[in-house]
């Protein structure tokens, strides 16, 4: 885990052929997030508010429009970068699906880790634990 949080957007646009194979038209490292009609208009406010909200900015609730606050009370540094990485999977992800850390595929996945942390084993000792 990291305490810096980096991202960067990119626009891939994909052309769906007449036998429904997806072909690779290109990518954008710098997509245009202004929207030039009403049917773009939702598909990017949506996609802004949901990569907002993925990367920690106060999220809130798209339908409800009520900020989701949360406050925790920790013990040592382990317990509070494992807490905070907790809090980042209950914060909403719109339409993003989260692949990884679940529980289904934490030991499939550990193994692409060069150094796993005792904050990472930790992280997803918790993680199986709270649901089993």
């Amino acid at each position: 885990m990291n305490d810096q949080s980096f991202f960067n957007m990119l626009g891939i646009d994909i052309m769906i052929t007449d036998d429904f194979i997806p072909k690779l038209i290109e990518i954008n490292f710098c997509p245009q997030m202004h929207y030039y009609n009403l049917v773009d208009k939702p598909i990017k406010s949506n996609f802004f508010v949901d990569t907002l909200n993925l990367i920690g900015i106060t999220p809130y609730s798209r339908k409800t429009n009520i900020p989701l606050y949360m406050n925790f009370q920790f013990k040592d540094d382990i317990e509070e970068k494992v807490n905070n990485a907790y809090c980042e999977l209950s914060r909403p992800r719109g339409d993003f699906k989260l692949i990884f850390p679940k529980l289904d595929n934490i030991n499939k996945y550990k193994i692409f880790f060069d150094n796993i942390s005792k904050e990472d084993e930790k992280f997803w000792k918790i993680i199986k634990s709270r649901h089993k």
